[in-house]
């Protein structure tokens, strides 16, 4: 009987492992509140962002303002910013490291406790978490053990079990919240993780130099 319950056991966990998704897209519908910036500002705030995930890659792509683009890739904990400011294309470089030891970024999140609440986003039934962080608002994310990507680093959410679909960023200027709108679990392409050869490889002190600007 217990080699039986640890048999058991031991595909429970492994069907789960092999039910998720860890190759696909995401379309996410951006809302804000609590803003300090201005209406001509917000006018052109992007409404919606993309995401493309692939194991430990990710592409974040996002419209900015006057039809201008940012995106986002992350290979593993090698993250680039890539930017294109009329003509001048630049991939800034940096890692996961420099991005966590950054003392203006804000104290990361750490999953405080979790609910038997569910509701559906996108087609899958998310659980919700509760994080939290020194001096900061806690943070309620709504997330699915169907999909993985270990990529998702990135967004700031230590010890999240899942993936999320619902959740907000805030900086001291703005409280904008993030919801998948579609997902798809389609193959994508390892070309959209790399750093296209138009763009200049350079670090965030070579950027503010190329720019004008001082250390």
């Amino acid at each position: 009987m217990k080699n039986f319950l640890i048999f058991s056991l031991f595909m429970l966990i492994s069907l789960n492992v092999l039910s998720q998704k860890s190759e696909g897209y995401v379309r996410f519908a951006m809302q804000y509140s609590d803003s300090e910036l201005s209406k001509e500002e917000m006018a052109v705030m992007p409404t919606e962002s993309e995401m493309w995930f692939k194991g430990d890659r990710m592409k974040l792509q996002m419209p900015m303002g006057m039809g201008l683009q940012s995106s986002i890739l992350i290979f593993n904990e090698e993250v680039h910013l890539l930017l294109d400011l009329m003509g001048n294309k630049m991939a800034i470089k940096t890692n996961k490291n420099e991005i966590q030891n950054d003392s203006k970024k804000a104290k990361r999140f750490k999953l405080k406790s979790q609910t038997d609440e569910t509701k559906e986003i996108a087609g899958y039934t998310c659980k919700k978490a509760i994080l939290s962080a020194e001096g900061e608002q806690d943070m309620i994310v709504w997330y699915t053990d169907q999909l993985n990507s270990t990529g998702s680093w990135y967004y700031n959410m230590d010890g999240l079990n899942g993936f999320p679909l619902e959740f907000s960023l805030k900086t001291p200027e703005i409280d904008a919240r993030m919801i998948a709108k579609e997902v798809k679990t389609d193959q994508v392409t390892d070309k959209l993780f790399i750093v296209p050869s138009d763009y200049k490889v350079m670090t965030q002190e070579e950027m503010m130099k190329s720019l004008g600007g001082t250390r």
